[in-house]
C-alpha cells in the first residue's frame, strides 16, 4: 500500500512539474512578446512623431473638423431630443421634482444671502483711511470666495441632484461634469483676479499696479480662463463621442493659437 502511495504521489508530483515547466515556458514567451509590442509601439510613436501630416488651418483639415463637428452636434442634439421625450425622462423627472427643486433653493441660498453677509461682515467699504495690507488682503479673499466658491458650489449641488436623479445619460453626465469643471475654473480663475486686482478699488487692491494695467491684466486672465474652460468641455466631447484626428488636430492648434496671443499680449502689458 505505501509503495502504491508513494508511486501515485510521484506521479502527480510530475504531473505538477510538468505543468510549472509549461507555466514557465509560457510566461517566457509571453515577456517576449510584451517586448516585441512594447518595440512596435516605440517604433510606431516616433514615426508618427516624425512624419509629416497635414497642416491643421488646410482647407483640408479645416473641412473635416468642420463636418465632423457639425456632425457630433447633429448627433448630440438628436440624442438630447430623444431622451427628453422618452418616458424614462419623465418618469424621473415627476420623482426627482422635490429634489430638483429644493436643490435649486439651496443653491440661492447658498449664493445670495451669503455672499451677502460675508461682504458686509469682511469684505470692502469705504473708509476715510485706506485700509492696511492685512486686511486689503482678507477682504481680497473673502470676496474671491464669495465670488468663486460659492457660485461653483451650487453649481456643482444642482449638477449632483440631476446625476443622483437620473436626468442625464452616459453622454451627458459625462459633457455635464465637463460644464461645471469649466465653469468652476473660469469663476475661480476670474472672481480671485479680479478680487486681488481690484479694478474700481484702488486702495483695496493688493498687487501694486496701475488701474489701466488691472484692467488690462483682467481682460488677459479672463481670455484664458475662458480658452481653458471651452477646451475643457470640447475635450471632453471628441473623447465621449470618438472623433476623429482631424478635430483634435484643430481644436489642440486653435487653443496653442489662443493662449499664444493672450500670452504676448500679458507679455506686453
Amino acid at each position: 500500500d505505501r509503495a502504491a502511495l508513494r508511486a501515485e504521489l510521484a506521479a502527480r508530483l510530475a504531473a505538477i512539474a510538468q505543468t510549472v515547466s509549461e507555466a514557465e515556458l509560457l510566461m517566457g514567451r509571453t515577456s517576449r512578446a510584451v517586448a516585441q509590442i512594447a518595440d512596435i509601439r516605440r517604433k510606431r510613436f516616433t514615426e508618427r512623431l516624425l512624419s509629416r501630416s497635414q497642416s491643421p488651418i488646410s482647407a483640408i483639415t479645416l473641412k473635416g473638423a468642420a463636418q465632423e463637428l457639425a456632425s457630433i452636434s447633429d448627433l448630440i442634439a438628436r440624442s438630447a431630443t430623444a431622451y427628453v421625450q422618452s418616458p424614462q425622462f419623465r418618469e424621473s423627472l415627476r420623482g426627482s421634482a422635490v429634489t430638483l427643486l429644493a436643490a435649486a433653493v439651496f443653491a440661492l441660498i447658498l449664493v445670495w444671502p451669503l455672499k451677502s453677509f460675508l461682504l458686509r461682515r469682511y469684505g470692502r467699504y469705504p473708509s476715510a483711511a485706506p485700509p492696511g495690507f492685512m486686511r486689503a488682503l482678507r477682504a481680497a479673499f473673502v470676496v474671491g470666495a464669495s465670488r468663486t466658491f460659492l457660485p461653483a458650489s451650487a453649481a456643482a449641488l444642482i449638477f449632483l441632484a440631476l446625476a443622483t436623479s437620473d436626468l442625464l445619460s452616459g453622454p451627458g453626465t459625462a459633457i455635464g461634469l465637463a460644464v461645471l469643471a469649466g465653469f468652476v475654473l473660469f469663476t475661480s480663475t476670474v472672481g480671485l483676479t479680479r478680487a486681488f486686482l481690484s479694478p474700481q478699488q484702488p486702495d483695496w487692491r493688493v498687487v501694486p499696479v496701475s488701474t489701466n494695467l488691472a484692467v488690462g491684466l483682467i481682460g488677459i486672465v479672463s481670455g484664458l480662463a475662458v480658452v481653458f474652460a471651452v477646451d475643457v468641455v470640447i475635450s471632453v466631447v471628441i473623447t465621449t463621442y470618438d472623433a476623429r484626428l482631424v478635430v483634435t488636430e484643430f481644436t489642440d492648434y486653435a487653443v496653442t493659437v489662443a493662449v499664444t496671443l493672450l500670452l504676448l499680449l500679458l507679455l506686453l502689458r
